[in-house]
Order: C-alpha cells, then sequence, then structure tokens
C-alpha cells in the first residue's frame, strides 16, 4: 500500500470527528491511496503483451508502466505534512489490525478478469482500458471498507460521489501521454483481429502490505491478424469527399461477397469471409467516419456466415466505438456482439 501525490492546490477540509463522515467529492485530492501489482512473472508479461497488436500500435507514453499498475482504494485530502504522517500511521495500524483479525498469513488472491474500454470525464476526458478485479478471497472488499472507515474517522477520506468501489488495474490510459491527432487513440491502429486470437496471463504473488496476488487472463489478436488498415487509412486521410453509410455498407458487403466466393472451396470459407469483411468494412468506417457502416457491415458479415465472431473482435469494436461519436445502433450492436460470444 502507497500513497501517490495529487494535486497541492487544493480546497481547505472541514474536519468533524463526531460527525464521522467523508469528505465531499469537491474538497480537492491530495493524495491516493493504492494497492500495488508487483511480481517478477507480471513485469515479463506486461512487457510482452504491450509489444503485441493492438497496444503496439499505440502511442507508447498511453500505456501505464509497469510499476505504476495497482488498484485504487481512494482518494485522501492531507492538506499538511502532520495530515500525512497521521494518515501513514492510521494506514499501518489498520492494515496490522486486519491482517491479525482475519488471520491473514499469505497474499489475498485476485483475479484480474478481461479488458474493458472506458470513456471519462466528457468528450475531452481520457480514454482507459482496465482489468476489472474479482476479490477471490472475499477479503478485499473488506479491507477496502476498514481502510475507508479509519480514513473517514480521520477526516481524511474523500467520498467519490456516487460512483461505487469497483477495484481494477488500468493498462492504457491517454493521460499518461499526447495523442498523435484528435482521434482518442492518435489514429494509428495498424492490425485488425483475424478470427483466431491467443490467450494472455499475468499473475503475480505478493504480501498484503504491497499487494494482493493477482492473474489477469484476456483475449489478444494473433501474430496473423490483418495489417491492411493502416495503408487503407492512408489514401483516405484527406479525401475531400464522404460517403454515405448506405453507400459503406454497400461496398463492404460486395468485399464480402468477393471473399465468399473466392474461399468457397476452403474449409474455413465462412472464417475467412468473416476476416476479410471485418478488415474493409472497418476500413471504410476509418476512412470516412461512418460508425453506422461498421455496425451494418459487421452485422451483416456475422449473420450471412452463421459463424460466432472472434474473440478478438468485440475488442476492437469496442475501439471502434471510442475512435467516434457514440451512436445508439453501435451501442445496440457492441451489446448484441458480447452477448454471442
Amino acid at each position: 500500500m502507497f500513497f501517490s501525490r495529487a494535486n497541492e492546490r487544493s480546497r481547505p477540509a472541514r474536519k468533524s470527528a463526531a460527525s464521522r463522515q467523508p469528505l465531499p467529492p469537491n474538497v480537492g485530492s491530495t493524495h491516493s491511496l493504492l494497492l500495488r501489482i508487483d511480481s517478477p512473472a507480471l513485469r515479463a508479461n506486461h512487457c510482452a503483451l504491450v509489444k503485441q497488436p493492438p497496444f503496439s500500435s499505440l502511442d507508447r507514453e498511453s500505456i501505464v508502466p509497469f510499476d505504476q499498475l495497482h488498484v485504487t482504494i481512494g482518494n485522501l485530502h492531507l492538506p499538511t505534512p502532520s495530515a500525512a504522517r497521521v494518515a501513514q500511521c492510521v494506514l499501518r495500524e489498520q492494515i496490522s489490525r486486519f491482517a491479525h483479525e482475519n488471520n491473514i498469513t499469505s497474499p489475498m488472491p485476485i483475479s484480474l478478469e478481461g479488458l474493458v474500454m472506458k470513456k471519462l470525464g466528457g468528450r475531452a476526458g481520457p480514454r482507459v482500458i482496465f482489468a476489472s478485479a474479482k476479490d477471490e478471497s472475499n477479503l478485499l472488499r473488506p479491507l477496502y471498507d476498514a481502510i475507508k472507515e479509519a480514513m473517514t474517522n480521520a477526516g481524511f477520506w474523500i467520498s467519490p460521489g456516487r460512483k461505487q468501489w469497483t477495484p481494477h488495474v488500468t493498462v492504457v490510459e491517454t493521460r499518461y501521454g499526447k495523442p498523435k491527432s484528435q482521434k482518442p487513440w492518435g489514429g494509428n491502429v495498424t492490425g485488425f483481429p483475424s478470427p483466431a486470437s491467443q490467450s494472455s496471463t499475468w499473475s503475480c504473488q505478493s504480501g498484503i502490505n504491497n499487494a494482493p496476488s493477482a492473474t489477469l487472463t484476456s483475449a489478444l489478436p494473433s501474430l496473423r491478424s490483418l495489417m491492411m488498415l493502416k495503408a487503407y487509412r492512408h489514401r483516405h486521410d484527406h479525401a475531400a469527399t464522404s460517403v454515405s453509410a448506405a453507400a459503406a455498407v454497400s461496398a463492404a458487403t460486395s468485399v464480402y461477397a468477393s471473399a465468399a466466393a473466392s474461399a468457397a472451396a476452403s474449409a474455413a470459407a465462412s472464417a475467412a469471409a468473416s476476416a476479410y469483411a471485418y478488415a474493409y468494412a472497418y476500413a471504410y468506417a476509418y476512412a470516412y467516419a461512418s460508425a453506422y457502416a461498421y455496425a451494418y457491415a459487421y452485422a451483416y458479415a456475422s449473420a450471412a456466415t452463421s459463424a460466432a465472431p472472434a474473440p478478438a473482435a468485440s475488442f476492437f469494436l469496442c475501439f471502434m466505438i471510442m475512435n467516434f461519436t457514440f451512436m445508439p445502433l453501435l451501442q445496440y450492436y457492441k451489446t448484441w456482439e458480447q452477448c454471442k460470444i
């Protein structure tokens, strides 16, 4: 467990031991309380993960460094050095008591499952990719509650407002680096998943004073990813004209039909046709900023082949949503696809 120093210019807190209520959300946060994720095995797997698509095509500074991977417990208002020292004493005492009361002699196991994409703070806010932490020991939530109570009683805990605490580990966040263009992810995605995918597992073991143990399993595009998107996009980067969603869908479905015909003799005809349809539909949507085009073409390709979407396709459909204005229909297809996988 450690403190992360935040904004120095903060509003003074009104401490009241009698009320035992968290500070209001508008009180400036000076420190964050974090559980660090750390192990040699996790370091090696993190290094391998960020070298694979799609992470390898992101701005490197957008990827959270291994040494900064953590689970956030909460935010504190510690306006003076003496307040920080008191908070450290309270924290050490509370963790020691919690470990003793729960007979904790080994790391608390948690599982970091999947990769989720989210947009924070409105249009100008950062975009993040994070792994959800599942509490296998049923100790992480009680530990959070114990720390929250102790810090609230000390007058340091800042209420998160309406937000519920959801333990997670952020892997990518655009605030760590400046995007290379106005598109949220820099507009430089160079790969697109084929139906085949592979899994990567992160794991770590450490003591309670540093971090819980953790395992992360996530579906990643295989190294056979189609690489046509970048070249295709460059030909249309400065196109003065645009096409309608209907025209883009028509073009994408024509590509699908051609791919299906050429792959008809193959045992993997459906998979091959779907892969090409995904790639071309995405390319059209990317070049012409037509989110509807991708949603329609994707649904058409999936339904026509009667094949389940590739596991990695869901990840890239989320990428699609992050790069364009939210459309109700596209949001529907995101949900529809994830339910099928």
